[in-house]
């Protein structure tokens, strides 16, 4: 039975991206809350608290009082359609006792996922996404230690910070093919992963540790030259020896992707050619001072306008940018 228990006001704060890389552009919370009545009441075996948004209701809480190992959220609540998980909704601790859940079905018509969706769940192993789903919060499957793989849904444009942050057990990691951002430290400590894809092209911001202390990078990166995602477009590390590098497709060049405080490779660049390349990450060429990056004038000029030259030539410091026609 439906029960009111308050009226609240909810907001979120949304910053815009730069140029160059920035950790979170974006803050996920409660972005299309109105002042909204809140109930409580059972569905599929959970006893859940939600509030009206401007698309539908938002589960704002579950409370797993039998213990349940495999639960479905759903996709209507008297009548009225479900369209979003708030932030802290399943985080492991009180009685939510999602630290039982096993498995979750997120249902279609759900397009986002709050803060700390499943935190801290030991237990939680599969991950059944809508298609639906666009935005994804941070710390979402941080310390999901028994979670063995992701895949995120296409439509999925935004992921924030600390995604699946020490998932310990996540072999594999498929992200969609419309994402545009992943937030810092997304696949931190992942030491079993062996597989890792990010087919999307629209991604321009790559966070930063995204792919630190995680096997699938460790083994890449000892077998090949270069690590590059996005289908080509994400240069993410460079750890060749070659004295000329080529990338024709490469519109983005991660932070510190040649020469972080670690860098080994690299030493022998004299010449590094990026005719497609816009965007610049942190120190990108901290390790290849003085060497030159070539990149296309037309390019950058239609991304950055009549001042490219100036703008360009600061992110690339203190490699010298060598402009082609």
């Amino acid at each position: 039975m439906k029960k009111k228990i308050f009226a609240a006001i909810c907001s979120v704060t949304m910053l815009a991206g730069t140029a160059a890389f920035a950790p979170d552009a974006v803050l996920f919370g409660s972005s299309d809350a109105i002042v909204a009545e809140a109930y409580s009441g059972y569905a599929n075996g959970c006893h859940w608290e939600y509030e009206m948004d401007i698309t539908g209701y938002r589960i704002t809480r579950c409370r797993n009082y039998q213990h349940l190992t495999s639960i479905t959220i759903p996709s209507v609540l008297f009548g009225t359609p479900v369209t979003a998980i708030d932030d802290n909704a399943f985080v492991s601790g009180g009685d939510s006792n999602c630290q039982y859940v096993e498995t979750v079905t997120i249902p279609e018509g759900v397009y986002r996922i709050g803060n700390c969706f499943f935190q801290n769940c030991k237990k939680l192993k599969y991950v059944n996404f809508p298609s639906s789903l666009k935005l994804i919060g941070s710390y979402v499957f941080s310390g999901c230690s028994k979670l063995q793989n992701i895949n995120v849904p296409n439509n999925v444009e935004r992921i924030g910070s600390r995604f699946c942050e020490n998932a310990t057990s996540l072999t594999s990691a498929t992200l969609g093919t419309k994402l545009e951002m992943l937030g810092d430290y997304g696949f931190y400590g992942c030491s079993a992963m062996t597989s890792f894809s990010c087919p999307s092209q629209k991604i321009t911001q790559f966070g930063y540790g995204s792919l630190w202390a995680n096997r699938y990078a460790d083994n890449y990166l000892a077998t090949h030259n270069d690590l590059v995602l996005g289908s080509g477009t994400l240069l993410y590390r460079y750890v060749g020896s070659s004295s000329t590098v080529r990338y024709n497709n490469v519109k983005y060049v991660f932070d510190y992707a040649f020469g972080g405080d670690a860098w080994t490779g690299g030493s022998s660049v004299n010449n590094i050619y990026l005719p497609q390349a816009t965007t610049f990450g942190t120190n990108a060429f901290k390790k290849v001072a003085g060497k030159n990056v070539h990149l296309n004038a037309t390019v950058c000029r239609n991304a950055y306008g009549s001042n490219y030259k100036s703008i360009v030539e600061n992110f690339c410091k203190p490699a010298i940018v060598k402009w082609d026609a």
